[in-house]
């Protein structure tokens, strides 16, 4: 108890703030250890231009509770040390030498102390508010930035807190706030718990590809996963495979953020001229200035840069449904790795790719399925570049039918019927025609023949008849008259408005806490599920379980004494209800106390704790969690207990129920 107790402590100290309100401004904070100069490194930075504004204004402080020794929390009150107060960008004039040598000094310096926009009087008062504040965002981003490049840039502009007195054994709760009072603006506190046994080394950065393009080398690795964890990279290469040199001067940034996939890699090109066989790897960097380990090793053979030859189509011919196309290529033939074929609707139109293959003996790509309008393309694959040849048109006179065609839905509302289906694509596609019969296998007569692109029709059908089943079949037709096949059969069941007959509640039986309600199902044989509604009293009826053919009796965790009605509906295909009479029953219970109860969450479990005074009769209690609108019992413990561990699974906590006994 005394553990709960330090963990409640701490957590409301961690969350006073918080609660008040979530769009706040906020410091944030990360930590790491330095195991060789044996300190805790803090880092933080503000979430708010304003706010940043007027953290270098007020200062910031660093608090450090002791909370855990040797794997045990300490007791409370914990000790408490005020690691540094005020702490602030400093003087100007202390930039000057860091600033020489530190390209990111330079920008933070400018940032904090730079000189503001100059507006002339013609701007009016909204501009100026405008500016300013634009001017501000950009101040803040920029200093930021440089902070998270430079460990010592971060110290200089009060970011960034280094602890020496830290014990390997010991972990501790740091807390960073900016002294803004809260009449010029409120603002949450940062804080984390960290000890040295809470460090863990960085990941190695992990390479996707390596490849030539055109005379430049692109290097391409994961950095999505690592975007909280490194602000920069080191691009690296040897010649041998074992001296290797940084290549860019300065680091690599992942700027881009969201879930989309070009973010999920970062790109450098190295634009060195050399040839021969090369070595690459990356080392990631974090806002600590400390380095990861290098990733794997990537190499790559650079090869000298070639011309690829231009192809050019030089006749087309009709053959057995196929259009031949014979092209030649100007140029050395060496290189090339691939040939493919596109076809467009117009010279300029979006192409589509009709053959791709390696370079073929004969110079002829084939055309399977030509249109009437065809303009051809071939294009040739040598490394990473890509030629094509100019468009070249060839017309088919047409002989082909349309593609079959396929219903996609139907829709019933009173005696109207409406069919769709899905569009062909033919480009000289004419219209539909509909087919109609009464039986599967009769034959169909037509109902619909039009000259329209449209994709519904909408007939008035006879709801009397037995059979209530309709069978329908589809052929698009072109410009030219050919007709695609009859299509596959498409089924049509018209509305059911004979509602099933009613189920029967046979008896209600209570059981401790909860009452069994047997049940009687209807016979109609097209119910597809049953509803069962409850009353309290003079209260409406309310939905408390639907379930299918397979329950034979319902158990209903009743929470309060009353005179209750149960009513059971039967629901078939079609919407119709079978509703039984209402079943009366009163429900008394035997004594029972109501205690309180807390509910803690864990990461895999609930930890569920009560107390119960020795001078009270109760001696057990029931959990039930409330599932679609029913609470089920899940277990009974001795009340004495006082403590009960719940696996989450997908359980939320208000749903959780105790009744003492």
């Amino acid at each position: 108890m005394k553990n709960i107790l330090i963990i409640s402590t701490l957590i409301l100290m961690l969350s006073t703030t918080a609660a008040v309100s979530q769009d706040l401004p906020k410091v944030e904070v990360t930590a790491t250890y330095d195991s060789l100069n044996q300190k805790i490194l803090l880092r933080w930075a503000p979430n708010n231009p304003r706010f940043w504004l007027l953290a270098n204004e007020y200062g910031y402080t660093v608090e450090k509770y002791f909370y855990q020794r040797d794997g045990e929390l300490l007791d409370i009150p914990l000790r408490r040390d005020i690691l540094i107060e005020g702490l602030s960008p400093k003087k100007l004039d202390l930039w000057e030498d860091i600033v020489q040598a530190n390209d990111y000094a330079a920008i933070a310096a400018q940032s904090v102390y730079g000189e503001g926009f100059k507006l002339g009087d013609s701007q009016n008062g909204i501009i100026s508010i405008v500016n300013k504040q634009k001017e501000i965002k950009s101040r803040f981003s920029f200093a930021l930035f440089a902070a998270d490049q430079s460990i010592e840039v971060a110290s200089f502009l009060g970011l960034y807190y280094e602890d020496f007195n830290v014990n390997e054994n010991e972990r501790y709760l740091y807390r960073v706030f900016a002294n803004v009072p809260d009449s010029v603006l409120r603002a949450d506190t940062a804080s984390i718990y960290y000890g040295p046994n809470d460090f863990t080394t960085l990941p190695a950065p992990v390479t996707e590809s390596i490849a030539q393009k055109d005379r430049n080398i692109v290097l391409k690795w994961l950095s999505a996963p690592y975007r909280n964890i490194f602000s920069s990279y080191i691009v690296q290469r040897s010649f041998d495979g074992k001296n290797f040199k940084a290549v860019n001067s300065l680091p690599t940034l992942n700027l881009d953020s969201g879930p989309s996939k070009s973010n999920l890699f970062n790109t450098y090109i190295d634009t060195a001229k050399y040839s021969g066989k090369a070595f690459y790897r990356i080392i990631g960097k974090n806002t600590f200035g400390q380095l990861s380990p290098p990733s794997d090793t990537l190499s790559i053979e650079k090869l000298k840069p070639i011309d690829v030859p231009l192809p050019q189509i030089d006749s087309i011919n009709f053959d057995k449904k196929s259009n031949n196309i014979f092209w030649s290529a100007k140029g050395d033939t060496e290189y090339i790795e691939k040939v493919f074929l596109e076809k467009a609707q117009e010279s300029e139109g979006n192409y589509q790719l009709v053959q791709l293959d390696s370079l073929p003996r004969d110079f002829v790509l084939k055309d399977h399925l030509p249109d009437e309008i065809n303009y051809y393309r071939v294009g040739i694959t040598a490394r990473d570049h890509i030629n094509y040849s100019l468009p070249f048109l060839f017309q088919n006179i047409d002989s082909i039918p349309p593609s079959k065609p396929t219903f996609s839905e139907y829709f019933v509302k009173d005696s109207l019927l409406s069919l769709s289906w899905d569009a062909n694509s033919e480009n000289d596609l004419a219209g539909y025609r509909i087919y109609k019969s009464q039986r599967p296998n009769a034959e169909p007569a037509m109902i619909y023949d039009e000259s329209k692109l449209d994709t519904v029709a909408v007939f008035a059908e006879n709801l009397s008849f037995t059979n209530n089943e309709r069978y329908y079949y589809l052929v698009a037709f072109d410009d030219n008259g050919n007709a695609s096949e009859l299509s596959d059969r498409f089924t049509v069941e018209l509305p059911d408005i004979v509602p099933p007959s009613p189920p029967q509640i046979s008896s209600i039986t209570k059981i401790k806490d909860s009452v069994k309600i047997e049940i009687i199902y209807s016979s109609s044989e097209d119910v597809e599920s049953y509803l069962l509604y409850r009353k309290i009293g003079n209260s409406l009826y309310k939905l408390i379980h639907q379930f299918g053919n397979t329950t034979g009796q319902i158990i209903d965790v009743v929470e309060i004494e009353g005179n209750y009605k149960y009513r059971l509906v039967a629901l078939d295909k079609a919407g119709n209800e079978g509703v039984s009479k209402a079943f009366p029953f009163k429900v008394l219970f035997n004594s029972k106390t109501e205690f309180e109860y807390r509910v803690i969450e864990n990461e895999d479990s609930y930890e569920i704790l009560w107390a119960v005074p020795k001078s009270t009769k109760v001696n057990k209690v029931k959990v039930y969690y409330k599932n679609e609108n029913q609470f089920n019992f899940i277990k009974e413990v001795d009340a004495a207990k006082g403590i009960l561990e719940l696996d989450r699974k997908n359980r939320v906590k208000e749903n959780i129920k105790l009744i003492f006994i």
